[in-house]
């Protein structure tokens, strides 16, 4: 997954619709998204998955994650461990004038660094990553941004559903913080974390010093999509869009398997789609006996176009599982347009021109009558949003073409790249998704 690779402010993204001079769209100048929040609210979760819905659509998006500046300056002073003490929200607080310095200077950098974005490299969004929990540091570092002409839109992320805090909870701590933990030591080391930030965290417009309704521009997002509040939301195609996607991301629990779709032999769909089935409820109940129920999907769904091809291969789910199989027209294959059924060499000869450019860009260049990878990503980002929007495992069988441009949503990759992919036939993808980034692993069938 490349989602936290720095990206070229010229990189055309799979889903853009057009392109300018300086790398920004849609006239909406430059945004700072600064996220607030208890730790184990899935504040990173919502920071990677939002920049790469905001990449995929060609805005220059980049995620600036306190943590990650902390365990840095750790490395690079050689310091093992710090106290708690550094997650005070209030700074005046802290009575250990080292950790005080050390948290002031990581600040400071991280802010630097998003300053350079906008003003060097073109940036458009950054998404802030950070605990937030004081009025007046949030007044302030909105001040620190306005000066510099970028709106500044606080995200509070705020879970008041007991049991989806206890599952966030254990997805804390998978954090880098502890690697090589015992987990029981991390669980009490993280609950003081959590205390520490609890006893001086202020939820937004709760301070009566500071009118942050008057102040600031802010989105409470609560149980993670179930319900969200809006002040002085300020208007424009892109903040349409981030609230758009806020309504549809969850914290994802289950897996998404790609598999191709069979060939048009009737014998060979039949075992085709027999092996299929078998080979990935297999997989899932040997996951099922690894881990604790409540750790997994309650079950899977299937989808698939509508093209015979694709339906034949998901049937043996229904008739051998009853698991529900779902056509999706947006599934259906790059159109070839005039190209089809025609070799390489009759389309070099017939389509001379078309022929050079897709060799120079094979992601955005039509055939005459034909669709563009382009053309796919565009057409299915309603199933994008979907996708961010279900928890359970999906298995999505399709052609070759639509599962490239799938996979390189999920996985952040380029336009040069996509088309390349390949998806043998004797294979399930599964992408596995984590608050940081998504991981990838092959299943034999």
């Amino acid at each position: 997954d490349k989602i936290h690779h720095i990206e070229s402010p010229y990189k055309v993204s799979p889903a853009q619709l057009y392109s300018t001079s300086s790398g920004r769209l849609f006239h909406a100048g430059k945004l700072l998204i600064c996220l607030c929040g208890l730790p184990g609210r899935g504040k990173t979760h919502l920071s990677v998955s939002l920049t790469r819905y905001l990449r995929w659509l060609g805005v220059p998006t980049q995620s600036f994650h306190i943590d990650d500046y902390r365990r840095n300056e750790k490395k690079l002073l050689n310091i093992d461990y710090i106290s708690n003490e550094f997650f005070n929200q209030s700074n005046s607080n802290i009575k250990n004038s080292e950790i005080k310095l050390f948290k002031l200077k990581i600040i400071e950098n991280c802010n630097n660094d998003i300053l350079n974005f906008f003003n060097n490299d073109n940036g458009q969004v950054a998404i802030y990553d950070a605990i937030n929990g004081s009025a007046s540091s949030r007044i302030l570092l909105q001040k620190k941004f306005n000066d510099n002409d970028i709106k500044v839109l606080f995200i509070e992320s705020l879970i008041l559903d007991k049991q989806l805090l206890k599952n966030n909870l254990k997805v804390a701590l998978t954090s880098p913080d502890y690697k090589n933990w015992d987990i029981s030591l991390a669980k009490i080391d993280f609950q003081n974390k959590l205390k520490q930030s609890a006893e001086e965290y202020q939820e937004i417009n709760s301070n009566v010093l500071y009118d942050e309704n008057q102040l600031m521009s802010y989105i409470k997002f609560i149980n993670f999509g179930e319900r969200l509040i809006m002040n002085n939301s300020q208007s424009g195609y892109i903040i349409n869009r981030i609230v758009f996607f806020l309504l549809n991301s969850r914290i994802k629990s289950g897996n998404i398997y790609f598999a191709r779709c069979s060939t048009n032999d009737d014998t060979t769909d039949k075992n085709y789609s027999d092996n299929l089935s078998k080979t990935l409820v297999s997989h899932i109940l040997k996951k099922k006996q690894k881990l604790s129920v409540s750790d997994l999907p309650q079950n899977l769904t299937v989808w698939c176009s509508h093209a015979t091809t694709s339906v034949q291969t998901a049937n043996s789910f229904s008739t051998n599982y009853n698991i529900p199989i779902v056509e999706r027209t947006q599934l259906a294959r790059l159109n070839t347009g005039s190209t089809e059924n025609l070799s390489n060499e009759q389309i070099k000869k017939e389509f001379p021109l078309e022929y050079h450019n897709y060799k120079v860009d094979p992601y955005h260049t039509r055939y005459p009558r034909s669709e563009s990878y382009h053309d796919v990503s565009v057409r299915i980002e309603p199933l994008i949003l979907q996708i961010e929007r279900i928890t359970q495992d999906i298995l999505i069988i399709a052609h070759e073409s639509v599962l490239r441009v799938l996979y390189g949503y999920l996985m952040t990759s380029s336009t040069n790249d996509i088309p390349f992919f390949k998806f043998p036939q004797d294979e399930i993808l599964e992408i596995s998704y984590n608050a940081y980034s998504n991981s990838v692993k092959k299943i034999k069938i």
